[in-house]
């Protein structure tokens, strides 16, 4: 079940903006829109800086899960979402790629560091290159969010990909 997913929702979820990608997320939303893709930004962690003022993007700030509240706040921000999206410049594994595969939810991010060892390109993810710019990552999303049957595909096999792999079971 792939939930309400009736717009292009890119959670991004980070302490590091820079290091995370969130400019790199901020600025595909923003070029999806141009392209007429209604998408949106969904923030958890590091506050996005003033200059991404976007009427598009929404932030929840650090969540603790710790909390209850805030852990149910967490935990509702995975199904409306359409893909979880962190760019990272550096990372070893990623443990919130397995969360974004519990959730269904298909990651787009870099093929750098550690994240192919968490994200199978193709598969039910995808791996951008390093260099690669908000205009390749726009392309990326579009060619799959106007391909519901793709999308659709890319949603089941990342789920699976969580059940054959990526837990602790």
């Amino acid at each position: 079940d792939c939930g309400p997913r009736d717009r292009c929702r890119l959670l991004w979820i980070g302490v590091e903006w820079d290091r995370k990608g969130g400019q790199l997320t901020y600025d595909t939303m923003v070029e999806l829109n141009q392209r007429g893709v209604d998408a949106e930004m969904v923030v958890v962690g590091a506050p996005p800086p003033d200059h991404c003022d976007h009427p598009n993007v929404t932030s929840h700030g650090f969540l603790n899960k710790q909390i209850p509240e805030q852990l149910a706040t967490y935990e509702s921000l995975w199904k409306p979402a359409a893909f979880f999206m962190l760019p990272s410049r550096g990372e070893t594994f990623g443990a919130v790629f397995c969360e974004a595969a519990a959730n269904g939810l298909p990651s787009i991010s870099t093929d750098t560091g550690g994240i192919p060892d968490a994200v199978a390109d193709g598969e039910s993810d995808l791996l951008l290159p390093l260099e690669a710019g908000p205009t390749d990552y726009a392309d990326a999303i579009e060619k799959l969010w106007n391909d519901r049957p793709a999308y659709e595909q890319l949603v089941q096999s990342t789920r699976d990909r969580y059940e054959r792999l990526l837990n602790w079971d």
